[in-house]
């Protein structure tokens, strides 16, 4: 039979571990003003097709086609590039947006590539796609 103090401890340290995921999994996050930014470009079949152009050029190299993510060594980063489709059901648009337009590390900044509606229409092409 397994101690109170032992089941105690082990708790404790269940909770520190799912502490440092949930941290390390959300360490980037935009501020909160652009978090709260909603996606003024409807999603419509031609948002959608817009969408997927840019993000074939831009996007798809480290993504993949589907916007599931490459693992590093398909890509030559020095991570797993993440699964946007999973990705995006966590995250606001707003997020997405400033995540897109600002970098951080391998993920490249497209501030000076993409517009802002650009970046939109990616979004809606990563929410509808295998829909």
């Amino acid at each position: 039979m397994i101690s109170f103090r032992l089941l105690n401890i082990f708790i404790a340290i269940l909770a520190f571990f799912f502490i440092c995921a949930t941290s390390y999994a959300h360490n980037w996050m935009a501020p909160e003003d652009e978090a709260k930014k909603l996606n003024p470009i409807p999603i419509t079949l031609k948002s959608i097709q817009k969408g997927k152009e840019i993000y074939e050029v831009n996007c798809s190299f480290c993504h993949g086609e589907n916007a599931t993510g490459l693992k590093k060594e398909e890509t030559g980063l020095s991570k797993v590039a993440p699964n946007l489709v999973n990705r995006i059901k966590h995250h606001t648009d707003g997020d997405f947006h400033w995540k897109i337009k600002s970098g951080k590390g391998d993920m490249p900044s497209f501030k000076d590539e993409l517009s802002d509606n650009d970046i939109w229409h990616v979004i809606n092409f990563i929410k509808r796609v295998n829909k």
